[in-house]
Parts: C-alpha cells; structure tokens; sequence
C-alpha cells in the first residue's frame, strides 16, 4: 500500500518513477530480503523523495480508513 501511496503522489506531481526489482522481489515474496526501490529522473532527484516522505507522513497520521 505504501509504494503504491508513493507512486500516486509522484505521478500527481508529474515526476517520472521507476520501480526497480520488480522480478526479485516477486520470487522472493514476502520476505523482505530484497525490497523493491523507487528510481526517479535525475531532474528530480531532489524533489521526489521529498515529495514521497511527505506523502507517506500524510498517510502514516491519517492511518486506516473504514471501507477502503
């Protein structure tokens, strides 16, 4: 939920992402050993993660909603 949460405020924004590891990750399952990074243009190498900490703050204080 939250990589998507990311990738949502970043295309908001207009920032071109990429997420890396796809593939590994999707073997490895849920164990955490290879988590799954966020790569963003080098025009927005700054401002993108900035914009995603500030995304995923929002959604760590709101935390879960009744019926979604």
């Amino acid at each position: 939920m939250r990589l998507s949460w990311a990738r949502a405020a970043l295309a908001a924004a207009g920032i071109e992402r990429c997420v890396l590891d796809v593939p590994r990750h999707a073997v490895e399952g849920a164990l955490g050993v290879f988590p799954l990074r966020r790569a963003a243009a080098e025009d927005d190498v700054v401002s993108a993660p900035l914009l995603v900490e500030r995304a995923l703050a929002e959604l760590d204080a709101d935390g879960p909603r009744e019926g979604g």
